[in-house]
């Protein structure tokens, strides 16, 4: 779908800190829009707009509570294509098709690994740690 912009695709990146890409996850979502802008496509990265609560966090809610809070944030920003990775998947019910990237340093065995396997329409790419830009393919 063109965005108001032009005919550009709108991709939106969910990472877990925006205001972070010094390495891990959040560069990797810096990385990849990266590369999706070369091949055309206008890239936001979002993340959460809040803080996890102190009862949130002692109940064990603080990765639900923020991947929530970053869907909503993706959501009103329409995107075309959402990707999404680890905890940050949970919380999306917009129309845009989904990818999620799986930490595979994992093992299968992360956090929230449950509410990804819950989800077995959104496709998932396993992503290593040391995964160079040029190891990504269009």
């Amino acid at each position: 779908m063109p965005d108001a912009l032009g005919d550009r695709p709108h991709a939106v990146i969910v990472s877990p800190d925006v205001s972070n890409a010094a390495g891990g996850v959040e560069r990797m979502c810096v990385l990849l829009a990266g590369v999706l802008q070369a091949q055309g496509w206008r890239t936001t990265v979002v993340g959460p707009e809040r803080e996890v609560t102190r009862w949130e966090f002692r109940l064990g809610l603080g990765s639900l509570a923020v991947s929530r809070s970053a869907a909503a944030v993706a959501r009103a920003a329409h995107p075309d294509l959402l990707i999404t990775n680890g905890y940050m998947g949970v919380g999306y019910s917009g129309p845009a098709p989904r990818v999620h990237l799986h930490d595979a340093a994992a093992g299968g065995e992360g956090r929230g690994d449950g509410l990804r396997r819950s989800d077995s329409a959104t496709p998932r790419i396993h992503v290593y740690h040391g995964t160079t830009v040029a190891a990504i393919k269009p």
